[in-house]
């Protein structure tokens, strides 16, 4: 919204059409810029991604979606007239399609996406920085204004390339808060070695959607996928075992040592053995075990006084 109140006339003066159509398409690409222009910051935190093409997606889009909108309102006050409120429904269901098919022909565009863009909490401060610069030179149109939106873009680029040189050079290992699985990365030379309890691919939705994000901020290259075989895991010299019943019913002449021990689903740990057996940081309760069962663990590790750390919770362990 603040992007639209302080931009929009700012692009829309820019280009004067007399053509009633060519000049409403301008102004929708208008509204796009200005509504690009502040929220890309977050565009780029939250994604590491910049759609290039989105002066082609964002007019019909905008134009489809105010249609949607206005039909939506039309089925809320009558859908319940059995014949308008067909008409209405089949009417909102094509303008959807219609949006769909617009938006995924763009996206597969090449070079549609400029993809794995690194941008931290840092680069958000400065980005927004520079926002913020650019909307004061629109009210007081003085060119310091624009040197420092400028600088705080320079700053911002130099710290992602540091960034991105000091994570290339530093071995990370990640356990995954992800719900219903369990899944463990190993970052070292721009090579991501996930360990996962499924089959994942580059073209699944739980990688797409839940790993992505990881590997542009460790700056991976190339992904090397590995389905989770042994119970034991050693992943830049971090010894991890992974528990199951089994362990229930062993001892050992001397404790075992590891950096992190990781109980999954439909696994029963005896906080006994646990203790007695085993020297090790913190036992983490991953995201395939239910809220319910979390919750009674906590109580009993507690009261066990054994070290624990909680995916769901806190989120993904790195180190």
């Amino acid at each position: 919204l603040i992007g639209l109140a302080v931009f929009h006339s700012l692009f829309y003066n820019l280009i004067f059409l007399k053509n009633k159509v060519l000049n409403k398409i301008w102004e929708w690409t208008a509204t796009s810029f200005a509504a690009q222009t502040t929220t890309l910051p977050l565009v780029l935190y939250y994604f590491g991604s910049f759609p290039t093409y989105f002066i082609l997606a964002n007019p019909p889009a905008i134009f489809l979606s105010f249609v949607i909108l206005a039909l939506g309102l039309g089925l809320m006050a009558f859908g319940f007239v059995p014949f308008i409120g067909k008409i209405l429904g089949l009417l909102i269901n094509y303008a959807c399609l219609i949006l769909i098919f617009v938006v995924e022909w763009i996206n597969n565009l090449p070079y549609a996406i400029w993809d794995n863009i690194h941008s931290g909490r840092t680069n958000l401060f400065f980005n927004f920085g520079a926002v913020i610069f650019l909307i004061i030179w629109v009210y007081k149109k003085k060119i310091k204004w624009i040197g420092l939106a400028c600088f705080c873009i320079l700053i911002s680029f130099t710290y992602a390339s540091i960034e991105i040189f000091n994570l290339n050079n530093k071995p990370k290992t990640i356990i995954y808060s992800i719900p219903k699985h369990t899944i463990l990365g190993s970052v070292n030379d721009q090579n991501l070695y996930l360990y996962a309890d499924t089959l994942l691919d580059e073209k699944s939705g739980l990688y797409n959607f839940k790993v992505k994000n990881s590997i542009r901020f460790f700056g991976a290259k190339n992904i090397h996928f590995n389905l989770i075989k042994d119970q034991i895991l050693i992943l830049n010299g971090k010894k991890i075992l992974i528990w199951n019943n089994e362990l229930n019913s062993k001892s050992f002449v001397q404790k075992q040592m590891f950096d992190y021990i990781l109980l999954t689903k439909s696994n029963y740990l005896d906080f006994e053995i646990l203790k007695e057996n085993y020297v090790f940081k913190y036992l983490v309760l991953d995201g395939t075990l239910s809220v319910y069962k979390v919750e009674k663990l906590k109580l009993k590790l507690k009261d066990a006084q054994i070290p624990f750390y909680t995916l769901g919770e806190k989120g993904a362990i790195v180190f």
